[in-house]
């Protein structure tokens, strides 16, 4: 099951708190200005809605523009993996997993998943066919749900 701390048993509510919290959260850390940390919170919710409802395109074009103006939010770098990876593009998932871990080596959620990513990888590199094609590791939604956690 795909955990998410912006969603669940509480509903909308927890996400427009987990909204605030976060953008507050980017101006302490991040030393950006308040307008900033509030416009990429919006983005990372709103990626983050999307990621929810299977729509990986709509979650990459607002994850994208939340790292455009929180670059050192782990959170929001976990979230745009995850939406690389539902699009089966795993070299860029990579890339945002790993800068994930490297900003917050303590993300639970983003070690998690980069190293499921990896995992799924090696496995497409080892069924890779006769002709040189590798398979993705595009996460599909039926193994998803028991492998991939959202965090923050």
């Amino acid at each position: 099951m795909i955990r998410s701390g912006s969603t669940g048993a509480f509903g909308a509510n927890s996400l427009v708190l987990g909204t605030a919290f976060l953008a507050f959260a980017f101006v302490a850390c991040a030393g950006s200005t308040p307008v900033r940390a509030v416009r990429a919170a919006r983005y990372y919710a709103a990626g983050t809605r999307a990621l929810d409802r299977g729509e990986s395109r709509a979650a990459i074009d607002a994850l994208e523009l939340a790292v455009g103006l929180m670059p050192n939010a782990s959170e929001i770098h976990n979230h745009l993996g995850l939406a690389y990876w539902s699009e089966g593009r795993s070299e860029a998932a990579l890339r945002e997993l790993e800068r994930a871990v490297e900003l917050d080596c303590e993300n639970e959620a983003a070690r998690v998943n980069l190293a499921r990513l990896r995992a799924g990888m090696g496995a497409a590199h080892r069924g890779a066919g006769f002709d040189g094609e590798e398979r993705s590791a595009r996460p599909l939604r039926d193994t998803v749900e028991g492998s991939v956690v959202h965090g923050g």
